[in-house]
């Protein structure tokens, strides 16, 4: 299988939630270590790319299917 590939996972729409939180959590860690004084600038780049190219987009995805999901229901 490669990385393009779709996957389908069976998960509880709370274990979903988890991974939400998880992912915001993570957000959470790397928008505190943007605002540390005392990170080194290539740590904020980094995370700040991070939450951009990966993070976020990963919970816009769960959220439009969250809201497919609903309309079906």
């Amino acid at each position: 299988m490669t990385n393009d590939e779709f996957m389908i996972l069976t998960l509880k729409r709370t274990n979903i939630l988890d991974i939400k939180l998880a992912i915001q959590l993570v957000i959470l860690d790397f928008q505190a270590a943007i605002k540390n004084p005392e990170a080194r600038e290539e740590r904020k780049e980094t995370a700040r790319r991070s939450i951009e190219n990966r993070w976020l987009p990963l919970l816009e995805n769960i959220k439009e299917q969250f809201e497919k999901q609903d309309e079906g229901s």
